[in-house]
């Protein structure tokens, strides 16, 4: 650079120091810093903002409402580094334009490519048409229809489908072990990882190896070796999704060698695996966690819905119409945890609903098997360590062990639970311990220690039909009269814990709710009945920290002369503490229950809030529900007042989020005076 342009230079940078020092207010801060100090960090900040894209420049001006002079300002006495990069970037994807992906490269690499706009940090990226790929993109761990996510990205679909058209097999979409991807409101179709050449073929939708949530999407139609729906090496997060009539030989809907939770209402219907293959919606290899779920339709030979060689928690969750040699709803090959929970109507050779392998184990809690079919073990086939409790199985059918088939020198103790008029094949099969306070209709399971109920007729069981009664799972009402009601007095025998350690049932309704004894005793199997009927059933109750506030959301199954709702919080767990408002019922006297939400707005942030529910019937009584909480985030800022002006590198790296959090804050804070706009 000549002499003559740095003089033209200072005069710019001095020009932009004096409208800065005009813009913002005088603040201790700012009054109390070196001049000099601050001049040189506020230069070397102009001229980094001054070098970046317009475009960018602008998005900075418009979140913040400053001149670029100003932000270096508030950047040089905030001491952030001038190394930041860029405010996240959200591409629009109109297919002409800008592609998908090219949208990815740009987010990926933070440069403009094709009709995109340059990413910055974590990008957004607004799919605004439905997306059709035709050829291969890269050959990274297979083929791929699109480039490899790399950095954080959110794909936010809108509804669109995003599908493979081609006689070349490709996968969708893949995430590398650096990479983030939130894919929300998409579908995924069509990709195929099916290649007979390579020993890899996994992932038909979307290959994992980093950091993946699948939120309110769906993947169909997708085929691999490993993962027809998707391979996940890495964290996948599923929630109120759906992955069918996906397929592989590994794992139909999923394979998972990570961590993999499935929640809040996901389903995994009609995903299916070729011959001899293992998981038809899930092939499960690590950790798994089911919650709030349900798995339909899904057949393998070896664990229709599930086969885990892991470790697999199973709550409040449905597994219905699977089928499998082994396993028709799971099969079991490591350990396994299942409450909560209702298998019906799964098919299989051995173990209609769950099959457990040798030195393979099993808990059963607070669950409900019905109408399972199976030559052998038509509710589970036992080969290893298997405790059921505080569980209904009934209406089940096989050759051997209509409800429980136990293999010789396997391990079986059964406490507190129904096994009782199966449709064919009896009761039980083979040697089992009783817990106690169980009841069954022969005299196949050998129950026989306290408090247990042998040759219980149909009537004198009066055993519902697989039916709503409440929670988020069906379940088999009992009737009144039941022997059944009232069985277990509380505390009886430490193991079965009646209302000490076991305080609710399958619905999450309370124990020792006294249908007949007035409180002192809880009824055997999955359901307790309740006296008098609670005014609401709640399937759920949830808080959300939003950006500035808390999303209270519930919803009801039924509600019996219900008024309405008072919404309590607090800021301590003990108890609540403050009325938030009074909801009225949406649906008074109704049997199917209503959704609910309210918006908490008057909640500081770095603080965790805990809120109760509690309905009111039309006699004044009232059922506390909760606490559940959420924690609003503090945003990453320091005010100026509160900064000493310190010395920061120009080639040092910061996050932006934070960055901008922070110079929002202080904006707000100090009353900078924005820039009036022309309307």
């Amino acid at each position: 650079m000549d002499e003559r342009a740095h003089r033209v230079e200072q005069v710019n940078v001095l020009d932009a120091w004096q409208q800065a020092l005009a813009e913002v207010p005088q603040t201790p801060a700012l009054a109390g810093a070196r001049r000099a100090d601050l001049f040189g960090r506020f230069a070397a900040w102009y001229q980094r903002l001054h070098n970046r894209p317009r475009a960018e420049r602008r998005r900075w001006q418009r979140q913040l409402g400053l001149s670029l002079a100003g932000i270096a300002l508030l950047l040089a006495v905030n001491g952030a580094p001038a190394g930041a990069a860029g405010p996240a970037a959200t591409i629009t994807v109109d297919g002409v334009t800008c592609t998908l992906a090219d949208a990815i490269t740009a987010a990926n690499t933070n440069t403009a490519t094709g009709g995109c706009e340059a990413g910055s940090g974590a990008d957004t990226i607004n799919l605004q048409t439905n997306v059709t790929l035709t050829a291969v993109n890269n050959t990274t761990n297979d083929n791929n229809g699109l480039p490899v996510i790399t950095s954080a990205i959110t794909i936010e679909g809108n509804g669109n489908t995003i599908s493979r058209s081609s006689a070349t097999n490709f996968r969708i979409l893949a995430v590398a072990g650096g990479g983030n991807l939130t894919l929300n409101s998409a579908t995924v179709s069509g990709g195929d990882a099916s290649n007979p050449f390579t020993g890899a073929g996994a992932g038909g939708g979307i290959f994992n190896y980093g950091t993946l949530t699948v939120q309110n999407s769906t993947l169909s139609g997708n085929s691999a070796r490993f993962g027809g729906g998707i391979f996940n090496y890495g964290t996948l997060t599923v929630q109120n999704s759906t992955l069918s009539g996906n397929s592989a030989t590994f794992g139909g809907g999923i394979r998972n060698n990570g961590t993999l939770t499935v929640q809040s209402n996901s389903t995994l219907s009609a995903n299916s695996t070729r011959q001899y293959g293992s998981g038809g919606g899930i092939d499960n290899n690590a950790t798994l966690t089911v919650q709030n779920s349900t798995l339909s339709g899904n057949s393998a030979r070896y664990g229709g819905g599930i086969r885990n060689n892991g470790t697999l928690t199973v709550s409040n969750s449905t597994l219905s119409g699977n089928s499998a040699v082994f396993g028709g709803g799971i099969r079991n090959g490591g350990t396994l945890t299942v409450s909560n929970s209702t298998f019906s109507s799964n098919l299989a050779t051995s173990g209609g609903g769950i099959y457990n392998y040798t030195n393979a184990n099993l808990t059963v809690q607070n669950s409900t098997f019905s109408s399972n079919l199976a030559t052998n073990g038509g509710g589970i086939f036992n080969y290893g360590t298997l405790t059921v409790s505080n569980s209904t199985l009934s209406g089940n059918s096989a050759s051997f062990g209509g409800g429980i088939h136990n293999r010789a020198n396997a391990n079986l103790t059964v406490l507190s639970s129904i096994v009782a008029l199966q449709t064919a094949g009896g009761d039980c099969s083979g040697a089992l311990t009783s817990g106690g306070y169980n009841i069954e209709s022969g005299t196949s399971c050998g129950f026989t220690g306290t408090g247990d109920l042998q040759n219980v007729s149909s009537a004198s069981l009066a055993l519902g039909a697989l039916a709503n009664n409440g929670g988020p799972t069906q379940t088999r009402a009992l009737g009144f009269g039941s022997v059944a009601l009232d069985h277990i007095p509380v505390g009886a025998l430490e193991a079965n814990g009646c209302g000490v350690t076991v305080t609710t049932d399958q619905r999450g309704l309370p124990r020792a709710a006294g249908a007949g004894a007035g409180g002192t005793a809880c009824d055997v199997g999955a359901y307790e009945a309740q006296t008098p009927p609670l005014a609401v059933t709640l399937a759920s109750f949830d808080a959300q920290a939003m950006m500035d506030r808390i999303l209270l959301s519930w919803q009801t199954v039924s509600e019996i002369d219900n008024v309405g709702f008072n919404l309590y919080r607090s800021a301590s767990p003990a108890g609540p503490d403050a009325l938030l408002a009074l909801v009225p019922s949406q649906a008074p006297g109704s049997t199917q229950g209503a959704a609910y939400s309210y918006e908490d707005t008057e909640v500081s942030a770095g603080q965790t809030w805990y809120y109760w529910l509690e309905d009111v019937d039309l006699n004044g009584a009232t059922s506390l529900h909760g606490p559940v909480s959420a924690t609003l985030q503090a945003p990453t800022a320091v005010t100026l007042d509160a900064l000493q002006a310190q010395a920061a590198s120009p080639g040092s790296v910061t996050s932006w989020g934070a960055l901008v959090a922070a110079l929002i804050a202080a904006a707000g804070v100090l009353g900078v005076r924005r820039r009036s706009r022309a309307r």
